[in-house]
């Protein structure tokens, strides 16, 4: 990845409030199911280590994206994209190098969104 994306790009959510007519509970929900689905999502991703299965890795990691889409979590995108689009190309170290990446990148996301959810009930 040459330049770095920020882990959540908050037009996105700003365009949900705005769609929503400022009404926070459609975002919430939104991000709510992103949260509720993340740790499922990964832990699927993250079965490459065990299975070394290639095929599976390419279509778990890009049914990821359009979660994160939803929320606009750009890193994990960028790292999805490579474990879906590139992991051919790569021996089994440079994979988990990404797989790591992207639980690192989870964590930071996972805590800025519940960050937001609680400024965002806070002031409804």
């Amino acid at each position: 990845m040459d330049e770095q994306k920020p882990s959540i790009d908050f037009t996105f959510l700003d365009s949900m409030l705005r769609v929503s007519k400022g009404n926070p509970k459609f975002v919430t929900v939104s991000v709510g199911r992103f949260l509720k689905s993340v740790d499922q999502y990964n832990s699927e991703i993250q079965e490459f280590r065990q299975t070394e299965d290639r095929e599976a890795l390419k279509q778990k990691s890009h049914k990821f994206i359009s979660s994160c889409s939803v929320v606009g979590a750009m890193h994990i995108i960028d790292i999805c994209h490579l474990l879906s689009r590139k992991s051919d190309d790569q021996d089994k170290k440079a994979i988990e190098v990404w797989l790591d990446d992207l639980n690192t990148e989870i964590a930071k996301v996972t805590e800025i969104l519940n960050d937001y959810l609680s400024k965002l009930t806070a002031t409804a």
